[in-house]
């Protein structure tokens, strides 16, 4: 009878086979991976770590070094010399 480890993993649960393992199931809602964890404990002992307190983004390695660039810096120019521009011609119309 194995003990199995359900935890949080970023937006996910996960169950394991020990704190320090890698997840074997992973699952968007608790209910389903409480029901996992009872499956594979079989008649073994199913430890919580409900994480409590949310998440900060450098808990989970979404901390960001440099700012987004604004939308005007990302908007392509009128370089035709770019790849794919040179298909496009502009036209007086109909």
């Amino acid at each position: 009878m194995p003990d199995v480890h359900v935890v949080r993993h970023m937006d996910r649960w996960a169950v394991k086979e020990s704190p320090d393992a890698t997840p074997f199931f992973e699952s968007h809602t608790r209910e389903e991976a409480e029901a996992e964890a009872q499956r594979a404990a079989a008649g073994g002992t199913v430890h919580w770590d409900d994480g409590d307190g949310p998440t900060e983004p450098a808990d989970v390695g979404q901390e960001r070094e440099t700012e987004s660039p604004e939308p005007a810096d990302v908007r392509p120019h009128g370089d035709r010399t770019a790849r794919g521009e040179g298909l496009r011609t502009p036209s007086a119309g109909l």
